[in-house]
This record gives C-alpha cells, sequence and structure tokens, in this order.
C-alpha cells in the first residue's frame, strides 16, 4: 500500500471500531445503570411489546388482589351484621318458645315477652338499614340481584333475572298464549235452582292425581263445583261456571303447560233427567164434559169419552205441549203424563175446569111405585130385604135405607112416585143391582143395574212436573291436555314451559317472564308485545387484571318483614307480624322465627362460600399468576449484569486500545516528510 496524504484510511477504520466500542460501552452503562436491559424500542421491538403488556398485566394484577381483599373486607362487614341479627333471632326463638308455655305464663309474661320480641326486631331492622361500607349500604336490599321495572303489557305478570342478568330493557312477543287443560260437560249442565236428579260419582285426573267425587241427588251446580273444588289439592284440577255457558260446568287444570292433563268420567250417562210422570184420572169414561190445560194448550174431552179416548185427544197436541198421555199399564182407569224433552225446560202442567169428582151408580125404576098388595122379596147387591103386603112408599124407602150400610145403596122418592137407587160408593169400581121377586111394587123382577163413572181425577188444581239433571260428564271420559306457551325474548327464541318464556339472550344473559293467563285460559294470541327492564344491583368486584373478569354477589334485604316470609298455612306472613300472646300464636311464631333464621344463615353461607371459594381463592390464584408474570417479564426486560459487566469491560478496552492506535493512525501522513529531506 503506497503512503498518501490526502486520504488516511487507517484513521478512517481506527475512527469506526471506536465509535462502535463507545456505542456498546453506552449501552453496557445505560443497561447496568437501569438494569434493564429494555429500555427503548430499538433494543428489541417484539420483546419491548411483550415486556410492556406483561408490566399493564401485572400492575393490572396488583390491582385485582388489592380489590379481592376489599372485597373480603366487604363481604366480612356484611356477615359480622347478619351474625349479630342471627343472635338476635335466637334470643327472639327462645322468647316465642317460652311464651307457648302457655300453662304457665299469665297475659302480664305475654306482653313482656312481646314487646321484647319487637324491640329485637327493631334493631334487626336498624342493622339493616345501617349496615354499610364506606357509604354503600349492604343489608337494606339496594345490594340485591336483578329486579325488574314495570312491564309496558299488562300481559306480563312477573320477571325471573338470574345472577347473570345484565341489565337493559328486553321485547317480550308472544306467539301462542299457554293453555291450561280443559274439558266442558257435552251435555247440558245444572245452573240456576236445578239440582242433580240421581246420585253420580266423578273420577276426576289430574296431574297431580286422581281422586273419586261423590255427588249426592239435590246438588245444585254450586255444590258440584264445590264438591270437585274439594279434591284439588289431589287432582290439580279445578271446576268452575263455564264462562260460555252458564248452565255447564268446565274443569281445568290448575297451571298452564303441556304437562298438564284433565280425564273426568261419571258412572252415569250425561243426558238430561226428564219431568217425573204425573197420574191423572181413574174411571172407565167421563162423568162431565171437561177442558183440560196441557202445558198452556186446551183439551176438550165430553162426558162420555172413555179414558183411551181421553189419552188419544191429549196425545193429538202433543208436539205442541211437549207431553205425552197413556194407561197406566199397571192400572188401565188410570192416566199418565210424561215429558217428551229433557232438562231445565222438560216440565209437565195439566189442569182442568171441573173440580175433582167421582159419579155414583144411579139407577130408577121403570114404573111408579104401588102400595104392595102382597109380601115381597127385593134383593139389593146380594142383600135380602123383606117388604110386607100394605108397605107404602114411604115404608118401602125406610126399610132398604136401613139396610144402607149393608148393601151400599140408598133410595128415595124421585119426585114423580119412582124409586131411585144410588151407590153410597162412587166411582168406576161401583156396582148397583136391584132385584124382586114381586111384580107391583113398581120394581119388578126384571134386575135393575148400574156402574160408576169419574172424572178425568185432574180437577182444577194442576199436576206439574220439572225435570232435573245429571252432571252432564257422562262415562265416557272427557280428556284435555295443556299447550305451553311460544314466543321470543329480545329477538331470540324463548323456550315455553306452562306460561313462561325462558331464554338466553347476549352473553348468557337468562330472563323467565310469566305471561297473564287472562279470563279465557283456551284463547291464542299472536303478536302480544310488551317490554320488561332489568336492573342489576348486585355487588360487582373487579378480581381479574382483565375485562369482565368480575364476580358479583346479591345480599338480599333483611329487614324483618323480609324474613320468614313462604311459611305455607301460617296465621303470619313474614317475621313483623309475629305475636305470641297467645299459644296459636307463639307456635305460627316459631315456624316464621325459624324460617328466618334459615333465610339468614343461608345467606351467611352464600356469603361465606363467596368469600372463599371466590375472593379468597381468586386472590391466591391472582397472586401465583403475578409472580409467574414477574418471572417472564424478568426474563425479557432485566439486565444480566455478569454478562452485561464482561461485554462492558471488554467494551472498554477497545476504548482505550481504538484511541491509541486511532492517534498513531493519525500520525501515518507525517512519514511523507521523512522522505522529502
Amino acid at each position: 500500500m503506497g503512503l498518501s496524504i490526502a486520504n488516511n484510511v487507517s484513521s478512517l477504520t481506527a475512527q469506526h471500531n471506536l465509535s462502535r466500542a463507545n456505542t456498546s460501552v453506552a449501552k453496557s452503562v445505560e443497561r447496568l445503570s437501569s438494569g434493564l436491559k429494555i429500555n427503548r424500542g430499538a433494543d428489541g421491538p417484539a420483546a419491548l411489546v411483550i415486556s410492556e403488556k406483561q408490566r399493564a398485566q401485572i400492575a393490572g394484577l396488583n390491582q385485582a388482589i388489592d380489590n379481592s381483599e376489599k372485597a373480603v373486607s366487604v363481604v366480612q362487614t356484611a356477615e359480622g351484621a347478619l351474625t349479630e341479627i342471627n343472635a338476635l333471632l335466637v334470643k327472639v326463638r327462645s322468647l316465642a318458645i317460652d311464651s307457648a308455655n302457655a300453662g304457665v305464663n299469665d297475659a302480664d309474661a305475654l306482653a313482656a315477652n312481646q314487646a321484647e320480641i319487637e324491640n329485637a326486631l327493631e334493631t334487626v331492622d336498624r342493622i339493616a338499614n345501617n349496615t354499610q361500607f364506606g357509604t354503600k349500604k349492604l343489608l337494606d336490599g339496594s345490594a340485591s340481584g336483578p329486579t325488574t321495572g314495570d312491564a309496558a303489557d299488562a300481559d306480563i305478570t312477573a320477571v325471573t333475572a338470574t345472577s347473570n342478568t345484565q341489565e337493559g330493557t328486553y321485547a317480550v312477543n308472544v306467539t301462542t298464549a299457554a293453555e291450561k287443560a280443559n274439558v266442558t260437560a257435552t251435555a247440558t249442565g245444572i245452573s240456576g235452582t236445578e239440582t242433580l236428579a240421581r246420585d253420580e260419582t266423578l273420577t276426576i285426573t289430574g296431574s297431580t292425581g286422581t281422586a273419586t267425587v261423590t255427588l249426592a241427588a239435590g246438588l245444585d251446580q254450586d255444590g258440584i263445583i264445590d264438591a270437585v273444588n274439594a279434591k284439588t289439592s289431589e287432582t290439580g284440577v279445578v271446576a268452575e261456571v263455564d264462562p260460555n255457558d252458564s248452565t255447564k260446568i268446565r274443569f281445568a287444570s290448575e297451571d298452564f303447560g303441556s304437562t298438564e292433563s284433565i280425564s273426568v268420567t261419571s258412572d252415569t250417562d250425561s243426558a238430561g233427567i226428564k219431568a217425573p210422570e204425573v197420574v191423572g184420572a181413574s174411571g172407565g169414561v167421563l162423568g162431565a164434559d171437561e177442558a183440560l190445560d196441557v202445558n198452556g194448550t186446551t183439551v176438550n174431552v165430553l162426558a162420555d169419552d172413555t179414558l183411551s179416548e181421553v189419552v188419544g185427544k191429549i196425545n193429538d197436541v202433543k208436539g205442541t205441549t211437549g207431553v205425552e198421555a197413556f194407561l197406566d199399564p199397571d192400572d188401565n182407569s188410570k192416566i199418565r203424563f210424561r215429558s217428551l224433552t229433557t232438562g231445565p225446560t222438560s216440565s209437565i202442567s195439566v189442569s182442568s175446569d171441573t173440580a175433582v169428582q167421582d159419579y155414583a151408580a144411579v139407577v130408577t125404576a121403570g114404573t111408579a111405585f104401588t102400595d104392595l098388595t102382597a109380601d115381597e122379596v127385593v134383593t139389593i147387591n146380594g142383600v135380602d130385604i123383606n117388604l110386607t103386603t100394605g108397605d107404602d112408599i114411604t115404608a118401602v124407602i125406610n126399610k132398604i135405607n136401613n139396610e144402607q150400610y149393608t148393601t151400599g145403596v140408598t133410595v128415595a122418592d124421585d119426585g114423580s112416585g119412582n124409586l131411585e137407587f144410588t151407590s153410597k160408593e162412587s166411582g168406576t169400581a161401583v156396582s148397583l143391582s136391584v132385584v124382586s121377586d114381586g111384580t107391583d111394587s113398581g120394581i119388578g123382577t126384571t134386575a135393575l143395574t148400574a156402574s160408576g163413572k169419574a172424572s178425568t181425577g185432574i180437577g182444577t188444581t194442576a199436576l206439574t212436573s220439572t225435570g232435573s239433571y245429571s252432571s252432564g260428564v257422562g262415562t265416557v271420559a272427557l280428556t284435555d291436555t295443556g299447550v305451553d306457551i311460544a314466543g321470543t325474548i329480545d329477538g331470540t327464541a324463548a323456550t315455553g314451559s306452562g306460561n313462561v318464556l325462558t331464554a338466553t339472550t347476549g352473553d348468557a344473559t337468562d330472563l323467565a317472564v310469566t305471561i297473564g293467563a287472562g279470563t279465557d285460559s283456551t284463547a291464542t294470541v299472536t303478536g302480544s308485545q310488551g317490554d320488561v327492564e332489568v336492573t342489576d344491583h348486585s355487588l360487582v368486584f373487579q378480581i381479574g387484571a382483565n375485562q369482565n373478569q368480575t364476580a358479583k354477589i346479591s345480599i338480599s334485604q333483611v329487614n324483618a318483614d323480609h324474613l320468614g316470609k313462604g311459611v305455607d298455612g301460617n296465621q303470619f306472613t313474614d317475621l313483623s307480624q309475629i305475636d305470641v300472646q297467645t299459644a296459636s300464636g307463639a307456635q305460627d311464631s316459631l315456624a316464621i322465627i325459624d324460617k328466618a333464621i334459615n333465610d339468614i344463615t343461608t345467606l351467611r353461607g352464600d356469603l361465606g362460600a363467596f368469600q372463599q371459594n371466590t375472593l379468597e381463592s381468586t386472590a391466591n390464584n391472582l397472586r401465583a399468576t403475578l409472580e409467574n408474570t414477574v418471572n417472564a417479564e424478568s426474563v425479557i426486560r432485566d439486565t444480566d449484569f455478569a454478562s452485561e459487566i464482561a461485554a462492558f469491560t471488554k467494551n472498554q478496552v477497545l476504548v482505550q486500545a481504538g484511541t491509541s492506535v486511532l492517534g498513531n493512525a493519525n500520525q501515518i501522513p507525517q512519514l511523507v516528510l521523512s522522505l522529502l529531506r
């Protein structure tokens, strides 16, 4: 290589290497002084991206751990207050048990116990209203789970939001209304004052079981309904007056849906019962003309009409009257009337313009009476009466009438000098026979005979009869199955069960909406719209380092009027109402108090489980995650001092050497001067 003055390449090489050594020394100084090997993007773009995300994650984990610890404090504050309420309820229970000892306590002692109980319940309310963490109330209901605002449509009667239901307004659209299982007797039922015509047994099967209902003859519609409803707890079936026909009874399941079913059968058929038959006249022919009124229609009969002819005349107008006449099969001397219709319109009314009467048998001798010229024997209805010579008409009449109780016949002067014989009895069964062995008394030897007659026997007082009913069920089972509701919630197809729509919308948002039945359980509606507003007041804790890593707990209201609810068959509805001043009150109060204690202990259990399994476990997991994340971030970002110091020492030596070499390189052009000397 030749010598040159214009360009000193050796110096340039020394400068370049010295610059690189200086840069390396500067980086080492920065890394050693900061403790980080990634101080800017140029130090490692990918490493910087990862490390910065990890730094954010670490900060979030630290805060989440702090949040969890604060949440534990909130839960412990709530449970501490509930512990005191629990102690108060135990005290109240002891007082109730003392009050139940009725054989010992007098009125003053019971009043004192009640006063102490009321004071304890006031303290329960005070704790519920005043317990707070900072300014946040915990036990007054303001930390409760999802609640619903007023529905825009009256069809929506109840809304159940689960713990993960998001706040918002949900549109409800019903396409098919729920139906109860229901059947209506096809035959005319019972209404008004009508009653059951005969004993009847119903077999009713519903979704909860089968029961036999015994109906006694004479029950009215209300009585039948009451008898069926007395078995509702066994069958799940209720009876009611059919809203579309008050003469019918409808049987319906208590609840809605496809799981509901009904079967109703009877041990008798379902026909209405006709009006009972009525018995009219007896006799062979009529004794007088009569005008009969049959269900408002006049039927004229004549004195010499036989009963068969009377029957014929009545039946000629049966299409108008709805009444048929016939001779009694057991006694042809009587007329029976029967209705041609059934049920409440089945009736019979028959009356006559002639009072009820029978006609005696009457016979008159064909010749005028003459005094007897010889002894004579007169035989009347088989009884012999002796007449003597010289008897005049008066004597003969007296002798015959003296035997009237034996013969059943009396005799009298008809006013024309003739003897008129009349039977003492009347009616078609009466007969009269008079025979004399003489020829000159005006009686003669030829027998005088006669028979009695009768009217129709109806009289001016009407014969009446009205039909009655069976229950209208019949021996063929009436069956039906309910229908589940169908529709959507917020545009998502909902599952229908009975009259409850349940849907999962959005991000696992469960919402159940109960639709009212209305007045007609069999109605079908289309497009019934309604909006329901859901608001969640649960306590939400951010216990993770990332979005939506939250935990939620609902703390229900624990005032006395919200505890002890739902005890069946109890005179008190909640804890605030209990009164131990009577024996029954003390016993019922115990049930309410036990339910209230269960409410509180259940809530405490929920809080404890939430604290242990959610908050504390999460905090432990966060600490482990934090440790591993910090370690990962350290590997990427922290300086390895051992290797960095070695590199720093090397680069320092290179700088020193480069500086010395650069000085020597700058002296190379001066060698040219030695050549010029």
